[in-house]
């Protein structure tokens, strides 16, 4: 089963939801108090194996997506707010994209959105997401 690194922020819960599905799951910055720089849990998914999942949009499009590091995966916290109430579609989101069509795709490393908000500019232009419509 994938290894998967939660950003800060995370709920504890959603930790423990996914562990209870067979993930190999830790919280950045869970081993010490205080916020933890984004290289550095970017560096620490790298170290692990892990996919790192986060909210933080602007600051990990910039640093991730090199050649040979770890996926990232972003939570749009639109999508997600941090609420208790979010932890259920995290969850169902985060395992159908770990385990579905795109599993071996995120695996190889990159920036993925786990569910992008509505006209995201970092996923190109609507005609090459939507297939040519038959006439």
């Amino acid at each position: 089963m994938t290894r998967v690194l939660l950003d800060q922020g995370f709920s504890p819960k959603l930790a423990e939801r996914l562990g209870e599905l067979g993930y190999d799951v830790t919280r950045a910055g869970a081993d010490h108090d205080g916020p933890t720089d984004d290289a550095a849990v970017l560096a620490q998914a790298a170290r692990e194996g892990r996919v790192l999942v986060t909210q933080n949009v602007g600051d990990f499009l910039s640093i991730a997506g090199a050649d040979g590091g770890p996926a990232v995966v972003i939570a749009s916290p639109i999508r997600y707010p941090r609420s208790p109430l979010t932890v259920d579609r995290l969850l169902f989101h985060i395992d159908a994209l770990l385990v579905g069509p795109d599993a071996e795709e995120v695996g190889a490393g990159g920036v993925h959105w786990l569910e992008a908000p509505p006209g995201c500019p970092f996923l190109g232009p609507p005609s090459s997401r939507t297939p040519p419509s038959e006439t």
